[in-house]
């Protein structure tokens, strides 16, 4: 056995935050009276088709505010879904599923939400792009172009800002994918790793389901990873047919 590995093992062995036989308690909670005053929140987790989801939780969004409460036992991406009183869904986002605090915030219709947790791999997986002048920088020139287009009428001045655009459109997710590319093939921290396909890491590539294999071989078969993979396989065989 290499060190390498020895040093994953330990990592895994004595790390709390993957006991799977004590169960944890995940806090989320926001703000999002921009969007919607009433209504409710759900926090999923990821099934094995790609797009699929598990409820785990729900709250009533009052005044804007919620918050969400409840145990689990394995830290995992999940996915907090807002739904306005008629049922209609009015967008979500990503959390990491760990026992310290998350708290949602919505920034408008271009600016989408943000979720910023206390916990580590919150922290991981988020700060690294959220801290970035680069991508926040992507972000805010792609929000100021698209209020500014919202206010004209029709004509080559707003042509001009539509195609400024759809050229900014994919600027900060892009630098969003780098940094959980990054992580994915990293391999000091396989828990982060993880996480990262999970999140979109690797895209649903072979590259992707290879690396999960590996992943798997240190952690075990975590219900968030072989999930994950198995809906990137079925995406890999939707498009060979």
């Amino acid at each position: 056995m290499t060190m390498m590995k020895v040093i994953l093992l330990l990592i895994v062995c004595f790390s709390p935050a993957l006991d799977a036989g004590a169960a944890m308690q995940f806090q989320i909670s926001g703000n999002v009276a921009d969007l919607t005053e009433e209504g409710e929140a759900v926090v999923a987790v990821s099934s094995d088709v790609l797009g699929g989801k598990i409820e785990i939780a729900r709250a009533k969004i009052s005044g804007g505010k919620f918050s969400l409460r409840g145990e689990f036992d394995e830290i995992e991406r999940a996915n907090v879904e807002f739904i306005n009183p008629v049922g209609r869904g009015q967008g979500s986002v990503n959390v990491i599923l760990e026992p310290a605090p998350v708290r949602i915030t919505y920034q408008g219709k271009y600016a989408g939400f943000r979720a910023e947790g206390d916990g580590k791999y919150s922290k991981v997986l988020f700060s690294p792009w959220q801290q970035s002048e680069e991508h926040n920088q992507a972000l805010n020139e792609f929000v100021m172009t698209a209020t500014k287009r919202d206010e004209l009428a029709d004509g080559p001045e707003k042509e001009a800002l539509t195609k400024k655009y759809w050229q900014l459109y994919h600027a900060a997710p892009q630098i969003r994918a780098k940094v959980m590319d990054a992580i994915a093939v990293s391999s000091d921290d396989p828990v982060a790793s993880s996480l990262a396909i999970q999140l979109g890491g690797l895209r649903s590539s072979e590259a992707a389901v290879a690396r999960l294999n590996e992943l798997e071989e240190i952690l075990g078969p975590q219900r968030g990873l072989v999930n994950r993979r198995a809906a990137i396989q079925g995406s890999i065989l939707r498009r060979l047919r």
